[in-house]
């Protein structure tokens, strides 16, 4: 495939039907299963990473990168959304759609199905405690009401023990993202120099807390949601790849695309790989890096018959627990990746065409409806 990029911008080469964000998505979601790979067969503290992990010198793991780029496409298009509904019930119920039923489908299968195969001490209604349907309220309100990540004796000898779904922990975020969006924009009054100021303003957040741990909101742990001083790191640097690309959008009548800010952003962004600094250098490079890519080539690879990455997330993590349950001294990183990519893959796909694709359908019925 031929990559050329004239002087030009980024209104000129997106196409909102013909991209390969998607392909991005599912890109991401497997990254973060074959991140996971290592975590979870050596432990969360182990020092055996990927090789990208290594060779950053451990500034920056791959699967938060991974997840950075959710976040940018997220911004990406949720602005869009926005400006293409009439209503703010209509974004809402879009989103609601779009994430909820199937994430609760996850946590289901797993509280209620995957807990009674796998433990001796489980019924079908999870443990006599009640670690499963803790779970399942915990997880499934996105920690609204705390913190649940374990079911108690299903991974007893899993490096990581009872853990269910980690990778659940960033959906809060970007509800949290969702809900701030409307707001921004209102407070802005669509103004599109105000939210870059917004935008900057975000930008020096993450950078402070970066270089010297600043945090803006003092709330004990567990009683702010994702504005808890546990969680504020991570929330201000998704809040920045998020209205990154949310800029993006707005701007995308200016923003200049070419070869050589390409090649300066990817010189950059290896120079803070290998002499420092990545964790910043990338708030200002990757998100740009992203977009570029996904709206110049136009390709579907991995999403030709429907959007796997979902389910490819939110699946992931509880198949590869299982895995290791089973086979834990038979496994390696390499066999635990392809075995769980298979699975998941398989049960992304029967969620996508058997769920989430039907959902969606209902969604889509109901707008007609009211038409």
């Amino acid at each position: 495939m031929r990559f050329s990029l004239e002087n030009n911008t980024l209104i000129n080469i997106y196409n909102k039907r013909n991209n390969s964000f998607d392909d991005l998505r599912f890109i991401f979601a497997t990254l973060v299963l074959y991140v996971h790979s290592y975590a979870l067969l050596y432990g969360e503290s182990s020092t055996i990473v990927d090789p990208f992990t290594r060779l950053a010198n451990f500034q920056l793991g791959l699967g938060s990168l991974a997840v950075y780029g959710f976040f940018v496409l997220s911004g990406f298009f949720m602005i869009q959304s926005l400006e293409s509904n009439n209503s703010l019930i209509t974004y809402a119920k879009n989103r609601i759609y779009r994430i909820i039923p199937a994430f609760w489908l996850s946590l289901g299968l797993a509280s209620f199905v995957l807990v009674p195969i796998i433990s001796d001490q489980a019924s079908i209604f999870g443990f006599k405690d009640g670690s499963s349907l803790n779970f399942f309220i915990k997880a499934g309100t996105f920690h609204l009401v705390g913190y649940a990540w374990t079911i108690n004796s299903v991974f007893p000898i899993n490096p990581v023990v009872d853990g269910i779904n980690g990778s659940i922990w960033t959906l809060k975020h970007e509800i949290a993202l969702y809900a701030i969006l409307p707001l921004i924009i209102y407070l802005t009054h669509q103004k599109k120099k105000l939210l870059l100021g917004v935008f900057f303003l975000f930008l020096i957040l993450s950078i402070a807390n970066t270089v010297s741990g600043f945090i803006l909101f003092n709330i004990p742990c567990c009683r702010g949601w994702v504005f808890a001083s546990n969680e504020y790191q991570s929330f201000i640097v998704f809040t920045v790849y998020f209205f990154a690309g949310v800029i993006l959008f707005k701007f995308r009548e200016t923003i200049i695309i070419s070869k050589r800010i390409l090649f300066l952003f990817i010189t950059l962004f290896l120079f803070g790989m290998f002499f420092g600094n990545l964790k910043i250098i990338s708030l200002f490079t990757f998100p740009y890096l992203i977009i570029v890519f996904g709206s110049k080539f136009k390709m579907k690879l991995f999403s030709r018959t429907g959007d796997y990455s979902y389910g490819m997330y939110i699946y992931a993590f509880p198949v590869q627990q299982t895995i290791i349950h089973f086979f834990k001294n038979d496994l390696n990183v390499a066999t635990l990746f392809f075995a769980s990519f298979i699975v998941t893959l398989f049960l992304s796909i029967l969620s996508w065409h058997l769920f989430e694709k039907k959902i969606l359908q209902m969604k889509h019925k109901r707008h007609t409806l009211h038409v």
